[in-house]
């Protein structure tokens, strides 16, 4: 397959990684490459202006393993690169902190037996499980490795413990609190590059007839809609629901139900029990079963197939942002999330075609945009100094976003939404606007 280099030109020096062989989930070495995206930074990158050009680049292209259809980065950068200074804060999305009191509300009443069941949360970030939990009067606790975030969420009287999940502070916890009647992990189980590590803590901390839950994004909705811009370093894993299953019975737990969630651009949230418990799998997670043979997700050319649709729509993004560049406008992008860093960058968008990027994060913000080194600002910005065009880098998140700026629609400023498909949104209406 040949490579897809990346179409930005910034002369940047390649960090360090090691490159695995085998699969994360089943260890297999039946592995292929699908979408080559070049050297780029990583998402979370976000530095200081004055540092512009320092940041580094690695080697990123996406695999599938063909007998677990584990989707994943095999190119595997430092953890301590990633996480030390990590500028991703949960609670800054208000869509995120509507799903997480959903989901602390799911936890009490559904999984939860007695007022006292401990549930232990790793990458919890700042929080933004653990204090809908804690205003239902769960008992819960926190493990996350970004120190920064960490000093953040214990700021809001949380418990939270700095660390790497796995085998050490599974067993600190549970000899100071107890087996954990529920163990989650939201998002960042993608994040993981020694999962048997991980499942190791599972398998000591959790009580014998304990739940272990994840939230990850879906591989079926990354194959469906194209989302070749939520693949970067930080995220090394994109799970189908056989995929967790596989990997959940090599430590004797096994998937009891699942249900998909519209989050992130789409995502699973997936329950597994201990296999001794005779648990019955539930219908629905049946029928995602059942939907993922009837998908194929075995069969190589359907990741193919993705590599090329990538490809392709990567160009006809690019070639429409900058046709309206051409006609003039002013290009705005709004959301700096990690895909943004991803899309920028594989779609060559830098400062000559996008001004600035609005975030609300206050991390951020100041900062620039890792490759393109577009400048960071808050919404104050957007408002004093609206551009014509916006460019949705956090598509997944547009109804807030263009439900929180009905003025720029107002003064006649355009949205353009990437994907799933290229749309102008204006006023009102919304155009479908293919390049």
């Amino acid at each position: 397959m040949p490579a897809t280099p990346p179409l930005s030109t910034g002369r940047l020096s390649t960090g360090a990684y090691q490159r695995r062989s085998t699969c994360r989930g089943c260890l297999s070495e039946r592995l292929v490459s699908f979408l080559d995206y070049g050297q780029v930074p990583l998402a979370g990158d976000f530095i200081q202006p004055h540092l512009a050009g320092s940041e580094k680049v690695y080697p990123m292209d996406l695999c599938v393993c063909l007998d677990c259809s584990l989707t994943q980065i095999l190119n595997v950068v430092d953890a301590d690169e990633l996480f030390t200074d990590y500028r991703y804060l949960s609670s800054i999305t208000k869509t995120l902190t509507g799903h997480f009191k959903d989901y602390a509300k799911v936890l009490k009443n559904e999984v939860l037996e007695h007022a006292d069941d401990l549930v232990v949360e790793f990458g919890c970030n700042d929080g933004v499980l653990l204090s809908p939990l804690k205003e239902l009067g769960v008992r819960a606790i926190g493990v996350d490795a970004a120190e920064n975030v960490v000093k953040i969420a214990r700021g809001k009287g949380l418990h939270v413990q700095h660390g790497y999940f796995g085998q050490e502070i599974a067993g600190s916890l549970r000899a100071d609190h107890g087996a954990a009647k529920v163990i989650t992990a939201s998002n960042v189980f993608a994040h993981i590059d020694n999962l048997d590590e991980v499942m190791r803590g599972v398998d000591s901390l959790l009580d014998e007839d304990g739940t272990f839950v994840v939230e990850v994004h879906y591989v079926l909705d990354l194959l469906d809609d194209v989302q070749f811009e939520t693949v970067y370093h930080e995220h090394l894993c994109y799970y189908s629901l056989h995929s967790l299953d596989v990997l959940f019975k090599r430590f004797g737990l096994e998937v009891v139900d699942a249900e998909r969630l519209p989050m992130h651009g789409g995502a699973i949230r997936v329950f597994g029990k201990r296999i001794s418990q005779g648990a019955e799998r539930s219908k629905r997670s049946q029928q995602l079963f059942d939907l993922e043979q009837r998908s194929h997700l075995f069969d190589e050319s359907v990741y193919q197939q993705f590599g090329e649709k990538g490809r392709k729509v990567r160009k006809e993004i690019r070639d429409f942002v900058l046709s309206r560049k051409a006609m003039g406008r002013s290009i705005s992008g709004y959301g700096a999330a990690g895909r943004a860093t991803t899309l920028l960058n594989f779609c060559g968008l830098g400062a000559d075609v996008i001004d600035y990027v609005v975030d609300e994060s206050p991390s951020r913000i100041g900062r620039i945009v890792p490759g393109v080194q577009i400048p960071v600002v808050p919404r104050s910005h957007f408002h004093e100094q609206p551009t014509d065009d916006c460019l949705l880098t956090a598509w997944n998140y547009r109804q807030e976003i263009v439900a929180k700026e009905p003025a720029f629609l107002e003064q006649g400023g355009c949205f353009l939404a990437p994907l799933p498909e290229i749309e102008v949104i204006e006023g009102r209406t919304s155009c479908l606007k293919i390049a």
